[in-house]
């Protein structure tokens, strides 16, 4: 059997020029694409997926700090608000500090409770202060004060009224004690009223106020 010898060169040849080109050039579009494709890969993973978590780490900070700022207006205004108030805030402490003062003050209750009783009608006899004792949670002492006036029955009401609702000091009346200031022991004329009540001292809120304000 004869076979046909195949030509080393020429159409059809193992080593044909062209076709080798061809093979070449397969190689390198499929090398090409590949290397493309590893490149979009790498690119992905070193350039593009870190800068797209730092986006979204940026976004997240970014509304967090919203939500802060938002806060902080909400708090803005009610400070204002309060502000707006201040005034009467300042009043109602003014009002709270003479009801319970951090000192016992006498001189200025004893001004106040004469001119109550000058208002009132009566006539003012005398006014006794005791020695402030420490009361049950010891923040707060009690000032036993006496207090004698003469006056019509219609006057003293007036007095007791003014002394409790009026003056500034908080007191806790704590006896009443009536007799005829007349020589008839009949009550109907003038009559001498002694009041034995409390006021009272908080010296601790003048450390606290200290405090606060420093």
């Amino acid at each position: 059997m004869v076979v046909p010898a195949v030509g080393l060169r020429g159409e059809g040849s193992l080593f044909d020029p062209a076709a080798l080109r061809i093979s070449a050039y397969r190689s390198w579009l499929i090398g090409g694409v590949a290397g493309a494709v590893a490149l979009i890969l790498l690119g992905w993973f070193l350039l593009i997926r870190p800068q797209l978590n730092e986006a979204a780490d940026f976004r997240e900070r970014t509304a967090s700090a919203e939500d802060g700022i938002a806060g902080l207006r909400r708090r803005l205004a009610e400070v204002r608000a309060e502000n707006a108030n201040l005034d009467s805030y300042r009043t109602a402490y003014t009002s709270a500090r003479k009801a319970l003062p951090t000192s016992g003050n006498v001189t200025t209750f004893l001004r106040d409770t004469q001119s109550a009783a000058t208002l009132a009608g009566t006539t003012m006899k005398s006014i006794t202060v005791g020695t402030p004792s420490a009361l049950a949670d010891g923040a707060v002492y009690g000032l036993p004060i006496t207090v004698s006036t003469e006056g019509p029955a219609s006057a003293l009401d007036t007095f007791v009224h003014r002394l409790q609702r009026v003056q500034p000091r908080t007191v806790l009346v704590k006896t009443l004690s009536l007799t005829s200031a007349e020589e008839t022991p009949v009550m109907s004329g003038r009559i001498a009223l002694t009041i034995e009540l409390q006021a009272f001292v908080a010296p601790g809120a003048a450390t606290a106020s200290e405090s606060t304000a420093n």
